[in-house]
């Protein structure tokens, strides 16, 4: 006789395995440099007659989209807040020297008649990053229907590893951050040989 427990035991086991396919894998946006980077830990490099490179530091783009979204699993849908509607947030790949500019288009509603009161206001913090915004302007808030662009000069001796950026507006932090609004951002670790370079252009 089939134990019906049982099935609905492994039928239920199967679903929850499933359920992160509604968690797709994140979008990349990644430097140049970073790119170039990736390409010199290809086996090739590792052999020893791997020719020396020069790897150039480089400038990113990234705009995020504050906006409503919905999330939607098996087990629970709910209104929240993203980044372009992306669960989880893009993966932002840099390298040290690099230059990294973030523009914020605040698509949210005011809910206030002042949009700078609003809940919905928000910025960006690069989290753990040992580095200011090249204008100090992380503390200037993004009203709802406004944009910003933040600009990161990254040092050429920052420490490589794996850190995150999400909003930092107090009072309002843990809110949008448990909403889903925060992304990995990597530091790549150059793996340079005696014989290369690390190219510093000049960022305007």
């Amino acid at each position: 006789m089939i134990d019906s427990s049982n099935q609905e035991k492994r039928a239920t086991e199967v679903n929850l395995s499933l359920d992160h396919i509604s968690l797709q894998l994140p979008f990349e946006r990644a430097s140049p440099c970073s790119i170039a980077v990736r390409e010199l830990t290809k086996a090739s490099y590792t052999s020893t007659n791997a020719n020396s490179y020069t790897v150039k530091t480089s400038k990113l783009h990234v705009d995020l989209v504050v906006e409503q979204s919905t999330f939607k699993n098996s087990f629970v849908q709910f209104e929240t807040r993203s980044y372009g509607g992306s669960f989880p947030s893009p993966t932002i790949r840099v390298c040290p020297g690099d230059l990294l500019t973030i523009q914020i288009y605040n698509m949210l509603s005011a809910h206030a008649d002042d949009p700078a009161t609003s809940v919905n206001r928000t910025n960006i913090h690069l989290h753990g990053m040992d580095i200011l915004p090249r204008t100090h302007d992380e503390l200037i808030f993004v009203n709802p229907g406004q944009n910003h662009i933040y600009a990161f000069n990254i040092p050429v001796n920052h420490p490589r590893g794996t850190f995150w950026y999400h909003p930092h507006v107090h009072g309002l932090t843990n809110s949008q951050i448990s909403g889903m609004m925060g992304g990995a951002l990597i530091v790549e670790d150059l793996p340079l040989k005696k014989t290369d370079t690390l190219e510093e252009e000049a960022i305007e």
